[in-house]
């Protein structure tokens, strides 16, 4: 296995976010430390790390959290995430439509998870 890093993202509630990525098809990864959440989808990993922070404050914008997922196909990554019923808002949860004026040309949207992470999904380039 090649090496590689893995982000590491605050969650005010585990459970809410295992559910929350869940439905684009991110399952749990089986662990012993219950203030830590590891979430996978085919190659992808996101793990998040229990957080005091009170995300429902101001002060939680200092804490600017960010990931960024390089895939093979942006607009198939969009549809997950798209394609579901999810109430997406203008704050969060917030998705993007893909844009290729961004990223030095390369294609790419963001989403806001419900603990104000930035998830930017790049398309690779080729």
């Amino acid at each position: 296995m090649p090496d590689y890093a893995v982000p590491v993202l605050p969650s005010a509630d585990l459970e809410r976010t295992a559910k929350f990525y869940r439905y684009f098809g991110f399952e749990p990864v089986p662990g012993d430390d219950e203030r830590w959440l590891r979430l996978r989808r085919e190659d992808v990993e996101i793990d998040f790390t229990l957080s005091s922070v009170d995300y429902t404050q101001p002060e939680h914008l200092t804490c600017g959290h960010i990931c960024v997922i390089r895939v093979a196909d942006v607009d198939s990554w969009y549809a997950i995430f798209a394609n579901t019923r999810m109430n997406w808002r203008a704050i969060w949860p917030s998705l993007t439509k893909p844009r290729d004026d961004l990223w030095g040309g390369l294609k790419a949207f963001c989403l806001t998870d419900r603990d104000a992470n930035l998830i930017w999904c790049v398309e690779s380039p080729r």
